[in-house]
């Protein structure tokens, strides 16, 4: 799926990134196994080994007959997630254990190089929901992006240290390591956003300012949800939102945080800014939302990190944050609560509003 954004027109300034080296792969490759004994027998997979084994599908990643692609989390990517020891696995039902597992795995084999260069490229998992996959690569293949699901796969550099790889081949299988969990699941927006009572005064706001029924059926969209300390900081409560009279407001109060159709995750900015940088044309990491009454919100950044704010029509930064600057103050997300997969889009958790209501009051 092309992404439907507005990009300003600024210089994406290209940072590089160091790799893991690609020797140590190789090495590891000299005999190849099934993928799951490989998942099994590497000391940095030994939680997501573990999972598998809890829920059956070690067994069925060692299947000489099939064919398989796999996303790794490491164990640190777990760690991050509170994830610390296999006992862990306990605390999950093992039907919602299994639908985990089953989301980090295709049965297809799927190499980098196969992978159109494009935005959401759609592969089934074994829950047969789609994964959206982003491939870049300029022609050297040095500076290169694959992501899934918003996360982005690790690359290892070759040994020649001319190009980058994100490929471990298996047997059976190809291997792709993963940095950080994916957090895709099968609910709509709208029931996603219901399971979190952290959010239940954005959901509120999103029933008062007739936002909801959308979150149920409308595909795609983004939504940038503020969690209730956000909100409740800044004086908004589900009994005072409901007290706010929405004909005196503009609908940018609201609506900036739910925006259609467009599907958004936060390492897309990098990859959509390389894609136009690599035809010679200079973007910026910006996406830019028009919304009624000539303002517009803005999800800025880059290398994985965002910020969202708002501007007027005459482009003057309306946000909460004081600017002491005169350069717009970014609303930030909070650490490990972006990129959730949805059905029906995708969902990113904010730490505080975008724009006030004494801002956008007719």
């Amino acid at each position: 799926m092309q992404k439907s954004i507005i990009i300003s027109c600024l210089v994406l300034c290209v940072i590089g990134c160091n790799k893991p080296n690609y020797q140590s792969q190789q090495q590891a490759n000299a005999t190849l196994q099934n993928a799951g004994d490989y998942i099994n027998n590497n000391f940095d997979y030994t939680l997501f080994a573990a999972a598998l084994k809890k829920t059956g599908f070690l067994d069925t990643l060692n299947n000489p007959n099939a064919s398989f692609t796999v996303f790794v989390p490491t164990n640190e990517a777990f760690n991050a997630d509170s994830i610390l020891s296999p006992s862990d696995f306990d605390k999950i039902p093992i039907d919602t254990l299994r639908t985990m597992m089953r989301s980090y795995i295709l049965r297809q084999k799927l190499f980098f190089s196969d992978i159109p260069a494009n935005m959401d490229n759609l592969y089934p998992n074994l829950n047969g929901v789609n994964l959206y996959l982003s491939a870049f690569s300029t022609s050297s293949g040095y500076t290169s992006f694959f992501l899934v699901d918003g996360v982005r796969v690790t690359g290892f550099t070759n040994a020649a240290g001319n190009a980058t790889t994100y490929d471990v081949p298996q047997a059976n299988a190809v291997i792709h390591v993963l940095p950080t969990v994916m957090k895709s699941n099968a609910y709509t927006v709208q029931d996603f956003l219901t399971a979190r009572p952290d959010l239940s005064d954005f959901v509120a706001a999103c029933k008062h300012f007739n936002l909801w029924d959308g979150l149920k059926t409308a595909n795609p969209a983004t939504v940038y949800a503020v969690n209730n300390a956000g909100m409740e900081g800044r004086g908004l409560t589900a009994d005072s939102i409901a007290r706010l009279d929405t004909s005196q407001y503009y609908p940018a109060l609201f609506s900036g945080y739910v925006e259609y159709p467009h599907h958004l995750f936060v390492w897309d900015l990098t990859v959509i800014s390389a894609f136009a940088n690599a035809t010679g044309v200079s973007y910026n990491s910006n996406a830019i939302f028009p919304l009624a009454g000539g303002y517009s919100f803005i999800m800025t950044g880059t290398y994985g990190g965002f910020g969202c704010y708002m501007i007027d029509l005459a482009g003057n930064y309306i946000g909460p944050i004081p600017s002491p600057y005169g350069y717009p103050e970014t609303t930030p997300y909070v650490p490990g609560e972006t990129d959730f997969t949805c059905s029906n889009g995708v969902v990113h958790i904010l730490s505080d509003l975008v724009v006030l209501p004494s801002a956008v009051h007719k």
